[in-house]
């Protein structure tokens, strides 16, 4: 997302330069627009993979629901790529991996080398609304690692990308996509980010909510 300079007219157009995008049954945006194109249902029957996943030890699996919408390969994350250690990625919550994938991504798709947003100011501006990760580890009488607070997600991203703009995460149920693209464009108008490519992540374009079946 790119656009506006201090002082720009509040009517200017924003332009959207680049995107990427993580989505049942669409690792990219082509294979999003395909789905759509074609109409095919994203639901599908639940991975045997994470069938574990949704009961106790020793506890029937009749709770477990049969079919669902899934990000598949989440888990393939290139800690190494990204600067962290495998145990630090191990505990890291599925949100805050995707947003720094997903960040990259974007920056790929506009053309944007990260030369270009490094100590500039760039904005990072994310949608996340849920700790599923973390409530899942309490659950299990483990205190959760800073690494599952959604509330710092966005600063992730803007530390890789080595951005001194604005940094912000957006928790506004289910508008926070919206909300945080809107907080974007707001941004740009008033010139708080205004170098080359600042950048809208909600989860680089939307609100996340992932659980813990990564």
């Amino acid at each position: 997302m790119t656009g506006g300079h201090p002082g720009s007219p509040e009517g200017e157009p924003i332009a959207i330069v680049g995107y990427a995008c993580r989505l049942p049954k669409s690792p990219d945006p082509e294979s999003f627009w395909r789905l759509l194109r074609d109409g095919e249902d994203a639901v599908t029957w639940l991975p045997c993979d994470r069938r574990t996943l949704f009961a106790e030890p020793g506890e029937q699996q009749s709770r477990t629901p049969r079919r669902g919408a899934f990000l598949h390969g989440i888990d393939h994350f290139d800690s190494s790529f990204f600067g962290m250690a495998p145990l630090d990625a191990a505990i890291t919550d599925p949100q805050r991996r995707l947003a720094l994938e997903l960040g990259w991504e974007a920056l790929e798709d506009a053309g944007v080398v990260i030369d270009r947003v490094k100590d500039g100011e760039t904005g990072v501006f994310l949608g996340a609304v849920r700790e599923d990760y973390a409530d899942v580890l309490r659950a299990q009488g483990v205190e959760p690692p800073p690494e599952t607070d959604r509330h710092t997600i966005a600063d992730t991203v803007a530390a890789f990308l080595g951005t001194s703009g604005p940094s912000l995460a957006v928790d506004a149920a289910q508008v926070s996509a919206l909300a945080a693209v809107h907080a974007a464009g707001e941004s740009l108008r008033r010139g708080s980010a205004c170098s080359p490519s600042p950048v809208a992540c909600g989860c680089a374009s939307g609100g996340m909510k992932t659980g813990p079946t990564t």
